[in-house]
């Protein structure tokens, strides 16, 4: 391809598909906060209610921000609170006793699983303990998982 059809080719990427357009307007102008804020808005408004309607709770949702958000390659930090917040909403949710699918909260769990992992390689177990702790006791009352933590961040 010449580089004025690799150009024309991007133009038209930009102009027809919405994904590709947030991507290149990211990395023409990196903004974490906004892409955290954006990702964490999905969140509220699946898992906490508005008006006099209850929450929705669609875990697909949810995925697919997480996933959008995390395409971006934000720092670690904002990816850890991001999923942590994933699923201190979601555990939240549980506990008002909203209808939640046991495939939903398994994938919740391992959402969490995985980010005890991420925080555990990059050494930050002392920084998100205590919202660790939280999102793990909030679980087990809303009876999600019970997942052996200190296990999973040795």
């Amino acid at each position: 391809m010449t580089k004025e059809d690799l150009v024309e080719m991007v133009l038209a990427l930009y102009d027809s598909k919405k994904e590709a357009k947030d991507y290149f307007e990211y990395f023409l102008n990196p903004n974490e906060e906004k892409a955290e804020e954006k990702c964490k808005a999905v969140f509220l408004k699946e898992y906490t209610k508005t008006g006099v309607r209850p929450p929705k709770g669609r875990i697909s949702k949810c995925k697919k921000a997480l996933q959008d958000f995390e395409a971006l390659r934000p720092s670690v930090e904002r990816r850890i609170d991001v999923r942590l917040c994933m699923a201190e909403l979601a555990c939240k949710y549980g506990m008002k006793n909203w209808r939640i699918w046991e495939k939903n909260y398994k994938t919740i769990e391992k959402v969490f699983a995985d980010t005890l992992l991420l925080i555990s390689d990059h050494h930050l177990v002392y920084q998100y303990r205590t919202r660790i702790d939280t999102i793990q006791q909030t679980a087990l009352q809303a009876g999600f998982w019970n997942l052996d933590v200190d296990e999973i961040l040795l």
